[in-house]
């Protein structure tokens, strides 16, 4: 069946179950003859919005799942994954940090449970937790998972150190950590405060946290297809590559050696997560009776802090009711959305440009209500990639012209000066190049050259082209003139 037939079938059902039908594809907790919104006449709309989308992004697949209260609406998907096969509703992905609000659930779970006090300090429980800052001691379980522990990448750069294997060595790894800010003042996003929160309930519920993880969340769920991971391991996992992009077209590539488990490391498909937002929608109750957590429990989830600046358990929560969050990995992303007891989407992209799943999303919910998707101009990273690429035909040739000319340079009388002048020029820009750069970014974004070079291909070769050329020139003058044992002419 193609999508657009599932999306009418959608219709239909809609349309049956507000007439007392009994008959549905829907799936509902409770009530199985209650009817859900009956506002689903935009289901071909939808359709043809996820395909104008993708065209207009180059996308080679999406897997979507569109919610209301706690019936599924609709599951389907689109296009084909890097191995060809036809992306459907058990399409597997991996999330990114949409994974963050599973681990906060976790832990609120044992908090019901009286294992854990959310305001306690997180050394109470897991005294492994040290940092290279004595203030290490006032940060609480509720900081970890408002991003407001001080935690930042000032304090640690996280991309550049070798990559951690497990959590426990994830939280090792943060005792060369400086706190960025006083601890619970400031909303900074820092992924190892979930590794730290994910560590957590392995250590106080004495459980390897995928164990954890299967029986207490994703089973009580029905999520059979759900697993967390601490790598992007395609073929150890069974799902096919993802994608980078260069020029608005999308490229095959590996995930990269990036630990994510805590933080962003789930990996599932559009019909689980479905599950999942159903349980999110309707006070922690899911499709098929279980409760995940209380209502009240599931409410704290959604409730953010004075300084999380909307923030609260993996979630973002917008002044409109709207409970959200991105994720984004080198070559997936994600974006999931919802409205207690209302609409609710997750959007699934094989592609490492987290804009494309939010815009989808935030589009579909537009559409749900009868609305016009947001305006979303059209994507400014192919044209940034055009000049990068521009710029870096244009530095080899000018390269190539300089080192054709060098016995002529090297032979041509000049002030002293000169020579030093241009040698330090080029030195300069490896320098900022390599060392320079890296420092002053690092202090504010997540920085390795292998990050920079999943997320923006072209300029980083357009960088590390500056740098090889400038070296190369340097090093090509330098020889030539010790070979051709010229000295510079006095200045006049």
């Amino acid at each position: 069946m193609d999508v657009t037939a599932r999306w009418l079938r959608t219709v239909a059902i809609c349309a049956a179950l507000a007439l007392g039908s009994a008959s549905s594809a829907a799936t509902r907790q409770g009530d199985s003859n209650a009817s859900p919104d009956p506002a689903t006449s935009a289901a071909t709309a939808i359709d043809e919005f996820i395909r104008a989308e993708m065209s207009r992004r180059a996308l080679p697949g999406v897997a979507v799942a569109v919610t209301y209260g706690g019936y599924v609406l609709s599951v389907a998907g689109y296009g084909r994954d890097s191995s060809n096969r036809p992306v459907t509703g058990s399409t597997p992905f991996y999330l990114g940090s949409t994974s963050k609000a599973f681990t906060g659930v976790a832990l609120m779970q044992l908090v019901e449970a009286g294992q854990i006090e959310l305001d306690a300090p997180v050394q109470r429980y897991l005294p492994e937790f040290k940092l290279a800052d004595q203030r290490a001691g006032s940060i609480t379980v509720r900081h970890l998972l408002n991003h407001t522990s001080g935690m930042w990448e000032v304090g640690i750069r996280q991309w550049s150190l070798p990559q951690p294997d497990s959590l426990a060595t994830a939280v090792a790894r943060l005792r060369r950590a400086r706190l960025a800010t006083e601890p619970g003042t400031t909303h900074n996003y820092f992924n190892p405060n979930y590794a730290t929160a994910a560590r957590l309930v392995e250590v106080i519920s004495g459980r390897p946290f995928d164990d954890y993880m299967r029986t207490q969340v994703f089973l009580p769920l029905g999520m059979t297809e759900t697993r967390t991971v601490d790598f992007v391991d395609e073929r150890r996992h069974g799902i096919a590559r993802g994608h980078v992009y260069a020029f608005g077209h999308a490229f095959i590539a590996p995930g990269g050696p990036f630990f994510i488990n805590g933080a962003g490391g789930i990996a599932t498909t559009a019909t689980d997560m479905s599950k999942w937002l159903i349980a999110q929608a309707n006070g922690g109750r899911a499709a098929n009776g279980s409760q995940l957590l209380s209502s009240q429990a599931l409410r704290e989830t959604h409730t953010p802090s004075a300084a999380s600046r909307g923030y609260a358990f993996g979630w973002n929560v917008a002044n409109n009711g709207r409970i959200s969050h991105s994720g984004g990995l080198p070559t997936y992303s994600s974006y999931v959305a919802f409205f207690e007891n209302g609409d609710g989407v997750v959007v699934l992209c094989p592609c490492g440009d987290s804009n494309a799943p939010r815009d989808m999303a935030l589009g579909i919910l537009s559409l749900r209500k009868g609305l016009s998707p947001p305006a979303n101009s059209a994507p400014l990273l192919p044209r940034i990639d055009l000049v990068a690429g521009l710029l870096l035909a244009g530095n080899w040739a000018f390269t190539a012209w300089k080192l054709t000319r060098t016995r002529k340079w090297a032979t041509t009388p000049r002030p002293w000066w000169r020579i030093a002048v241009g040698f330090v020029c080029y030195a300069a820009t490896a320098i900022a190049v390599l060392i320079a750069l890296p420092m002053l970014l690092g202090r504010v974004v997540p920085w390795s050259w292998l990050w920079l070079a999943y997320y923006y291909p072209v300029e980083t070769g357009l960088l590390l082209s500056l740098a090889l050329t400038s070296v190369l020139i340097l090093v090509v003058r330098i020889g030539s003139l010790m070979k051709a044992g010229t000295r510079a002419a006095p200045a006049q």
